[in-house]
């Protein structure tokens, strides 16, 4: 019988979760189109180090992912498979990092089936095929809990400690919300108040550390945070019912989560009853737990005031529930055949229910295609909106006007490209000479219901030819009156 201590074994195993995340994730890797934010991510890594941090610390989004993109774009190109091929590359690490911290710290069956559930996870396959940050936000976490949790249990360690501790800094210049991690690891790290306090100091310590390398972004970090809590989010407050239907995403589907959630909950109730009595023999899985539970609950009820509960931000969150879902049968009174039957079962719910490829509902290429075999026979201006859709056109109508970021806006007007916001934006000499015009709605009264572009392009056009496309996109083009 083969012995789940011997290395080659476990190297074995690291090798198949590996090789399985980039086979099934490779598959349908530059199916959908380039678009959503991964243009936005796409277009700013293009520019200097220097003003991608300049630019971004503009908005919600430190720079550290588009720097990385930045020197991989100069190196691959910003090619579709090029530019997605990191975040899968990141995501099946990912897969790696889950199956040793269950390993190490509870079983080799907990660890393996946590990996599996991640690795057939519809949510982590769609997200590993975009080219943005989030893949890495959730390497970095799960890497900074392995380290974590290796320090608390070997403290002489020290390694761990500076590892977990830059694991810190940087998952935090990837995204403003890796604030909540380090929230729970201090939570988690009172707990060994009586165990050891060096344990505390240590961590404090790191904190300290930390602080100082974050210096460099913290003023900025408290200004977004500010405009967040007094101009609230892009996002809408959370129902009721928001914190199931984002667990089902990870799940794959409704069936799945209340399958999984009956465990996860009753095996709670039991290892908070066996906290009162001995917390010590349970720490470990009371981490692990805390890892999902602290920032989800956190992040949901925060959201009632200021949104911020969206499937993406929680991403990082999301090994810890793989990892409990086969822990919960730690605490529950099965034998070691029942807990066996179950694993399999929870693994083949998982891989039943998974998809190859996940439709991102966009079809810019498409719609870029369409818009220049219309332009083949005239000389239309091209009207967008909403306007910051430009970069996701633009990717496929001109890649070469996309490639140079600092002439970017400029190019566009010169093109006769015009991103607007409502019918104000409409040229009057286009409108008064009634020159040929294509305009390209990309769903704008979800987010500008009275933008009334379509009713004065219909009173100033007699003819106009539409032609749709997914998520209500569409196509329009006005012909001149004779």
């Amino acid at each position: 019988m083969l012995k789940y201590k011997n290395s080659k074994f476990l190297i074995g195993t690291i090798l198949f979760i590996f090789i399985l995340n980039i086979f099934i994730k490779s598959i349908g890797i530059t199916t959908n189109c380039i678009s959503l934010d991964e243009p936005f991510s796409i277009f700013y890594s293009q520019m200097s180090v220097k003003d991608i941090v300049n630019e971004l610390i503009k908005g919600n989004n430190p720079p550290l992912w588009e720097i990385i993109l930045h020197f991989w774009i100069k190196i691959f190109g910003s090619g579709k498979f090029s530019v997605r091929f990191l975040p899968m590359l990141f995501s099946s690490f990912t897969a790696i990092y889950i199956f040793l911290i269950g390993k190490r710290f509870f079983n080799y069956k907990t660890g393996l089936t946590a990996a599996l559930l991640f690795s057939f996870s519809n949510y982590h396959l769609f997200f590993s095929h975009e080219a943005r940050i989030y893949p890495l936000f959730c390497l970095l976490t799960t890497m900074s809990m392995y380290h974590f949790l290796t320090f608390l249990k070997y403290p002489k360690q020290q390694i761990h400690l500076i590892a977990f501790t830059l694991c810190n800094i940087v998952v935090c210049y990837a995204h403003y919300f890796g604030f909540f991690l380090l929230f729970t690891q201090l939570l988690c790290t009172l707990f060994y108040l009586k165990l050891d306090r060096r344990i505390v100091y240590s961590y404090i310590l790191s904190l300290f550390i930390f602080l100082i390398a974050y210096l460099p972004i913290v003023k900025v970090y408290i200004s977004r945070l500010f405009v967040s809590v007094n101009q609230g989010t892009w996002l809408s407050s959370v129902k009721g019912d928001s914190w199931f239907f984002l667990l089902a995403s990870w799940t794959n589907n409704r069936i799945n989560l209340i399958i999984f959630l009956i465990f996860v909950v009753v095996s709670l109730i039991f290892l908070m009853r066996k906290l009162t009595r001995n917390y010590e023999s349970n720490i470990f899985s009371t981490i692990v737990f805390s890892w999902f539970w602290i920032p989800f609950l956190l992040m949901y009820f925060i959201s009632f005031r200021v949104p911020m509960f969206l499937d993406r931000y929680l991403i990082y969150i999301s090994p810890a529930f793989y990892l409990i879902i086969p822990l919960s049968l730690r605490f529950l009174p099965l034998n070691s055949r029942l807990q066996k039957i179950t694993l399999v079962i929870f693994i083949s719910l998982m891989l039943i229910s998974f998809k190859f490829n996940i439709s991102n509902h966009r079809d810019i290429d498409r719609i870029a295609e369409k818009v220049k075999e219309i332009k083949a026979n005239t000389n239309a201006e091209i009207y967008l909106c909403p306007p910051w859709t430009d970069l996701n056109f633009m990717y496929y109508y001109d890649n070469n006007l996309f490639s140079k970021p600092y002439s970017f806006a400029q190019s566009l007007n010169k093109n006769g490209i015009f991103p607007i916001y409502n019918f104000e934006g409409l040229r009057n000499e286009t409108l008064t000479k009634k020159k040929s015009l294509i305009y390209i709605d990309f769903n704008s009264t979800f987010v500008f219901p009275e933008n009334t572009i379509l009713n004065v392009l219909r009173k100033n056009y007699a003819k106009c030819d539409s032609f749709p496309f997914l998520s209500g996109f569409k196509v329009y083009h006005f012909k001149n009156i004779e």
